[in-house]
């Protein structure tokens, strides 16, 4: 198991952050290795929602809501066999002129990924950085 954390400011009000992060269909917007995403649950996003969601290089699997709390923290983990578990934990803080964005992902290898994961691992924390730059980039440009 691993832990990427992540922080970055974003001039923008907390409650619009957290909006943001906390419906998986805006990550096609600031994630490129998201193929594809699709709400499988009906009504208001909250802690039983569920997404469908294929990211490049990984077969497509079901991501659940496990923690909702807005306007402050939301939190996923991927549902099934996937080859690596990932929990991951968005917390959203009011700050200066708008909010900190602190992003905790938890990265478990099942199966044959646990021969790869030292560098998928890599890759990892650099598309981790990237993403969370761009949440910023996005918010910030709306």
């Amino acid at each position: 198991m691993t832990i990427i954390e992540n922080t970055v400011h974003i001039a923008r009000p907390a409650k619009e952050v957290f909006e943001f992060v906390s419906d998986l269909r805006n990550e096609r917007r600031w994630n490129p290795g998201l193929e594809a995403v699709e709400k499988l649950s009906e009504g208001a996003i909250g802690a039983g929602t569920r997404y469908r969601a294929k990211w490049k290089g990984f077969p497509e699997f079901v991501v659940e809501c496990t923690g909702y709390d807005p306007p402050r923290t939301y939190d996923a983990t991927n549902v099934g066999s996937a080859p690596l578990g990932v929990k991951s934990r968005f917390t959203v803080t009011p700050s200066g002129n708008g909010a900190t964005l602190a992003t905790s992902f938890t990265a478990t290898p099942h199966g044959m990924m646990r021969l790869a994961f030292p560098v998928v691992l890599r890759s990892l924390r650099r598309q981790l950085d990237q993403n969370i730059r761009e949440i910023k980039r996005v918010l910030e440009s709306t």
